[in-house]
């Protein structure tokens, strides 16, 4: 028994109107990108993606204990399109970018096509998403993780597949790794489950997919 509705066959028009809210975001977020200069926290990060990869690992080279996800992300995303302020920048850009896209769908898939395309456009136009994205810092790999964890969430839902349920534990792990306000990711779904139908309830699943990815972010623990 799923417990949300089935959502209508992708259609051309909505995958167009999608586009054009993703574009949009793009087009709000791309030529401001370098409007201000680095400011403390950013160069933190700047510093810090110099230092090696086992340093950021085990923690040795850290920003005031945050989890390093961000860090070798953003440590290979510039290595990749190579120095510069707005360069570093591009990867929350990218990332608050597919987070329109990411809602877009989330938002089709539990309340209809209608509010999909709602739903990403107020992400798009979001004075705070936009801020983030221009900023070389954790929050919009946060957000892109946060909601790609909730797909994972209603998929394995509504289906019980193992690789659904497999897919929840990754993205929970790597919210995790990413900041630690993940960690009201799992309070939230706790409660949605509390809500829902008794047949549809999957607590022993969701207790052993939370399970996995908290032992996975054990390592971790000691540097917390």
């Amino acid at each position: 028994m799923t417990p949300f509705p089935t959502p209508p066959p992708l259609t051309r028009t909505w995958l167009l109107g999608l586009s054009a809210v993703t574009l949009l975001a793009l087009g709000v977020r791309l030529p401001v990108i370098g409007a201000h200069s680095f400011w403390y926290d950013e160069a933190v990060t700047q510093q810090l993606i110099r230092k090696p990869t086992h340093d950021i690992l085990n923690g040795s080279a850290r920003d005031n204990g945050n989890p390093p996800l961000y860090l070798l992300a953003a440590r290979g995303w510039q290595q990749a399109v190579g120095p510069g302020d707005d360069g570093l920048r591009g990867f929350s850009l990218l990332c608050s970018v597919a987070t329109v896209a990411a809602l877009g769908a989330l938002g089709r898939r539990l309340g209809g096509p209608a509010v999909g395309l709602a739903a990403a456009a107020l992400y798009a136009a979001s004075p705070l998403s936009v801020e983030f994205a221009h900023e070389a810092r954790t929050y919009a790999l946060l957000h892109l993780l946060a909601v790609v964890n909730v797909w994972w969430f209603v998929l394995a839902l509504s289906h019980d597949r193992p690789w659904d349920w497999a897919g929840y534990a990754a993205t929970m792990f790597l919210a995790w790794y990413s900041h630690y306000y993940a960690a009201f990711l799992p309070l939230s779904h706790v409660l949605v489950l509390a809500v829902l139908p008794w047949r549809s309830r999957r607590w022993l699943a969701w207790a052993a997919a939370t399970g996995a990815a908290s032992v996975a972010w054990a390592t971790w623990l000691p540097t917390f």
